[in-house]
């Protein structure tokens, strides 16, 4: 039986520097989310589907700010974010992407963090800068994590150009659901979107810096009742599996419930839905 998307609100609102911030709402709703896509990621159509498909599993109303640089309307990063970002420190945008999705956002907060390739660093930033920003996470979702190992300049791009052959077959499997949509590249009806160079070049070169590691301790060592769940794919390039074993054993030693979620496939299994649908039981399972 052909599976279809769940029906979900989608709304957008003004985020920072001209960015939007999406705000998926599910039927039911127990807790709330702020989500960080990956590189490259906006608030397309297709990216959003997962999100609406975690939002009913979880029942979790998720909120998706875009990165300034690649959006539905031309931006780009501050100066301020741009010297961060070029030492990997990823901090000065998350705590500026919360504040531009604050307004989305409902009190005390959002109560879990989440966070694909890109993202996880920056849900591991938005942790670390937390207490600053009001936000009270309890959970935090870490999906394919690439900044747990130094990266040469060359082996990242490798790493990344290998895996980017591969998306169209978790792309194939998500077309399989009733309802669901192609990336922006070939979708006819997709809305234009933007990516300014300079930004683009920054955030890929942050990844190369070992610092989601830190973030995540820092945050971390704030709230010990927290727990944090590793989704990779077990063929992974750029998520490492030695890398990301090391990581959950760090974290652990730290006093903090890890989940390691070892699945079939490689980096892009974001792009499925067959994956996404997966992660999304394995992961609630370990919140209990």
């Amino acid at each position: 039986m052909q599976r279809r998307l769940p029906t979900a609100s989608i709304t957008h609102l003004p985020g920072i520097r001209g960015t939007r911030v999406a705000v998926i709402e599910p039927a039911a709703v127990e807790r709330e989310a702020l989500a960080f896509m990956g590189y490259g990621g906006w608030t397309s159509r297709f990216e959003l589907q997962r999100f609406a498909l975690l939002a009913e599993r979880w029942r979790t109303r998720i909120v998706v700010p875009e990165v300034p640089g690649c959006s539905a309307r031309p931006t780009r990063v501050s100066a301020r974010q741009a010297v961060a970002l070029a030492r990997g420190d990823f901090r000065r945008l998350a705590g500026d992407m919360i504040r531009g999705a604050a307004p989305a956002l409902s009190r005390p907060g959002p109560t879990l963090l989440v966070g694909y390739s890109m993202g996880a660093s920056l849900a591991s930033a938005a942790l670390a800068v937390a207490s600053r920003a009001e936000l009270v996470a309890t959970h935090i979702v870490l999906v394919e994590p690439v900044a747990i190992q130094r990266w040469s300049p060359t082996a990242l791009i490798r790493a990344t150009e290998a895996e980017d052959a591969l998306a169209g077959q978790y792309v194939a499997e998500t077309m399989a659901w009733e309802g669901a949509v192609l990336p922006p590249e070939d979708d006819a009806q997709a809305q234009p979107h933007h990516r300014d160079r300079l930004s683009m070049t920054l955030l890929g070169n942050a990844l190369r810096h070992e610092r989601l590691r830190g973030d995540l301790r820092a945050g971390l060592a704030e709230r010990p009742e927290a727990s944090v769940a590793i989704v990779r794919g077990e063929q992974s390039l750029l998520c490492p599996p030695k890398a990301a074993l090391q990581l959950a054993h760090v974290i652990r030693q730290q006093g903090t419930a890890v989940t390691d979620i070892a699945l079939a496939g490689s980096h892009p299994l974001w792009h499925s839905l067959d994956q996404v649908s997966t992660l999304a039981t394995r992961v609630k399972a370990s919140w209990s």
